[in-house]
């Protein structure tokens, strides 16, 4: 357990805690990044706890917030592991159990990250980032067993990123709804709009239409073979179409072989992680997602910024706008439909998120949170 930025003085501040697995490139990783980059660090001590203070986003922290990395042993004997492991968590208590105004764990699928949450405070928030009802297909009582083994009943507030995600857990306890809010992440449109600017090397002859997908390649929840099916529909019908797929996870080799199978590489660029993804997103005509489930995906927000069709099989709201029909291309969860809208997009007029104004609403978003820190 290592103190990465030293921060000695509050000088009066509140002081707050954020704990969480690491900073790699993913939605919620840059949700968090954005979320501390907009807390007042004149009004608030800021501590970041990480499993792993590790990852390309570590780097865009702003350097007042305080990193402390919170390994937790994987030592192969399970008794030694455990007997480590209690040792790191009894020395984080006598040095941080109970000092903090206000604290949160924002990985839900991190018992480390709970734990360190609520030794730091009673005050004590979690973030989800997930609808976990659709993840367990509308099946109440395995989404209860999740939320009962992170121990939901234990946080003094519950935050949620997606009003679906707030409806059905409140669904499963209504003894908690009061405890229970719709936040969404912060947007950080200037900077995203800046970064988009960035001269890359981007592949692109501007003879083809793009789509883009940005995200972990994990087929249990992205669906990216649906995607792909989707691309080799419309490819029979017409050439001048590319997918640009952003991102790497357990299944990205699945995904390579599962193109060739299909005959489409031609079409289909993998592009892994890209610690900035703008250039690509701003430089495509739609933005694809497959999913089965999300919360309120961050890309959202990211294609209305840039102005971005998008085409998504998930309908959504995080409390200020919503992802619908009314402006994007919603598909249902198979192939076939994919490509029906895939196509309608290709040959209709752009449907796009009407201009949001972010910065109202992460006005709102913060002043939730300081009103939570001041419980």
């Amino acid at each position: 357990m290592n103190d990465k930025i030293i921060n000695c003085e509050t000088n009066g501040k509140k002081r707050i805690l954020f704990s969480s697995k690491d900073l790699s490139v993913g939605g919620m990783e840059k949700a968090l990044v954005t979320l501390l980059s907009f807390i007042d660090k004149d009004l608030f001590d800021v501590t970041l706890v990480l499993e792993k203070a590790e990852g390309p986003l570590l780097s865009q922290l702003d350097k007042r917030i305080k990193v402390i990395e919170y390994k937790v042993s994987d030592f192969a004997i399970p008794l030694v592991r455990k007997a480590i492991n209690l040792i790191r968590r009894i020395i984080f208590k006598l040095k941080h159990g109970g000092k903090y105004d206000f604290s949160c764990c924002y990985a839900t699928y991190s018992a480390p990250c709970e734990k360190v949450a609520k030794i730091a405070s009673d005050n004590c928030a979690l973030y989800v980032h997930s609808d976990y009802v659709g993840m367990y297909s509308g099946d109440l009582e395995k989404a209860k067993h999740f939320y009962d083994s992170i121990g939901i009943a234990g946080y003094k507030k519950v935050l949620f990123v997606s009003e679906s995600g707030r409806s059905g857990t409140a669904k499963i306890y209504p003894e908690l709804e009061e405890r229970f809010m719709t936040l969404g992440n912060l947007v950080d449109e200037k900077n995203i709009l800046r970064l988009s600017d960035e001269e890359v090397d981007i592949p692109y002859s501007g003879e083809r239409k793009i789509f883009v997908f940005v995200g972990r390649l994990d087929d249990t929840s992205k669906k990216l073979k649906r995607l792909l099916e989707a691309v080799s529909l419309v490819c029979s019908k017409r050439e001048d179409i590319e997918l640009w797929i952003i991102g790497n996870g357990p299944d990205g080799e699945m995904y390579r072989e599962y193109a060739g199978e299909l005959g489409i590489t031609a079409f289909v660029r993998f592009m892994g992680e890209i610690t900035n993804p703008y250039p690509y997103i701003k430089k495509a005509d739609f933005l694809v997602l497959s999913s089965d489930y999300e919360g309120f995906p961050v890309v959202y927000s990211e294609a209305a910024v840039l102005g971005v069709s998008i085409i998504t099989t998930v309908i959504a709201s995080d409390g200020f706008f919503a992802i619908d029909s009314s402006n994007a291309y919603i598909s249902d969860k198979n192939a076939e439909s994919m490509a029906e809208k895939m196509a309608e997009a290709l040959g209709g007029t752009a449907r796009k998120v009407p201009s949001q104004d972010f910065s109202n609403s992460n006005s709102e978003k913060l002043e939730k949170i300081y009103r939570n820190v001041d419980i």
